[in-house]
């Protein structure tokens, strides 16, 4: 791939990223034209058939007779343009944050569903029988009434390693990972132990943080600045779970 071609090719991305919903090909062609001071748009044709046949993007259904259409709806599709164009940063656009979401977490919230439910044992009085010790279910799947899929969503585009990690597994992989990288924790090994596992909440803050540890670690972000923002994304976790149990 030539220098130019791969300018063209990221335009070609970043202008789809950043619009909503799919894009007809004449506007891209049109934008990116002037914008890269293109005298035709030969090139920039030739880029849009690559990265189709690359996956990087995705054809969307037309009318016979009507413009094509383009858009980028799928992690197979970010994860392609991840593989091709490693540098370029994903996280910061909305469509971005839309893929995972519906792909996502909300595939987390079906796997969480179906998990079996886990029980503890609670003291419980029973009219004729006195004090006993009942098994007593409890519910590992997410609050509906509250916005802990999107607070999911925001945390997996903070931290860059993390954000890699749940475009190449799924996460029906990743989670029970993230329940045993839990379970080595001090702040979470007690409830363990008390047979009261954390709730996923819990689990992804602290996934969260050994991601952002090792954004640290490898010097691929700003220390100061990605300290910050764990600790902002961590402080304002123990603000709302301390709500929630009030």
């Amino acid at each position: 791939m030539s220098y130019n071609e791969g300018v063209t090719k990221k335009a070609v991305i970043r202008f789809i990223l950043e619009t909503p919903g799919p894009v007809e090909e004449p506007k891209i062609r049109k934008s990116l034209k002037n914008k890269l001071g293109k005298k035709d748009d030969s090139n920039i044709r030739r880029c849009i058939k690559e990265l189709h046949s690359l996956r990087c993007i995705q054809k969307m259904p037309t009318r016979k007779g009507y413009a094509n259409k383009w858009n980028i709806s799928s992690t197979k599709n970010l994860r392609n343009i991840k593989k091709e164009f490693p540098e370029m940063d994903l996280k910061q656009y909305k469509k971005t944050a839309d893929i995972i979401d519906f792909t996502i977490s909300k595939s987390l919230n079906v796997y969480m569903e179906q998990l079996s439910p886990v029980t503890i044992d609670k003291i419980t009085d029973v009219p004729g029988k006195g004090t006993v010790t009942l098994p007593e279910p409890i519910c590992l799947k997410w609050d509906s009434s509250s916005n802990k899929l999107g607070d999911f969503v925001q945390t997996v585009l903070k931290s860059e390693s993390m954000f890699k990690a749940v475009l190449w597994e799924d996460i029906e992989t990743l989670y029970p990972r993230w329940v045993e990288m839990s379970k080595l924790q001090r702040h979470l090994i007690q409830r363990y132990k008390d047979n009261n596992p954390p709730s996923p909440f819990l689990i992804i803050r602290n996934a969260f943080e050994h991601y952002v540890n090792r954004d640290v670690a490898d010097g691929c972000e700003n220390t100061g600045a990605v300290k910050q923002v764990r600790d902002n994304i961590l402080n304002q976790w123990i603000t709302t779970s301390h709500k929630q149990k009030k």
